[in-house]
């Protein structure tokens, strides 16, 4: 195999490396932001609805905590 080949390949190679971790790490940040915003979402929901609200609530279903 001549330098040039192989030197193709071997950055061939890395770029391809370089791809899968990177499309991993954004993998892994997607879920763990996903997951950060979910409890987030449950905990202002869950501090919202058991708030007192004299006329309107924010979510109608539940009233001071109450279903």
């Amino acid at each position: 195999m001549s330098n040039l080949g192989q030197a193709l390949l071997e950055y061939l190679l890395l770029i391809v490396f370089g791809v899968i971790v990177a499309s991993n790490l954004v993998k892994t940040l997607s879920e763990s932001t996903g997951n950060k915003i979910g409890n987030l979402t449950h905990y202002l929901s869950e501090s919202l609805t058991t708030g007192v609200c004299e006329r309107e609530c924010f979510f109608s279903g539940y009233k001071n905590g109450r279903k």
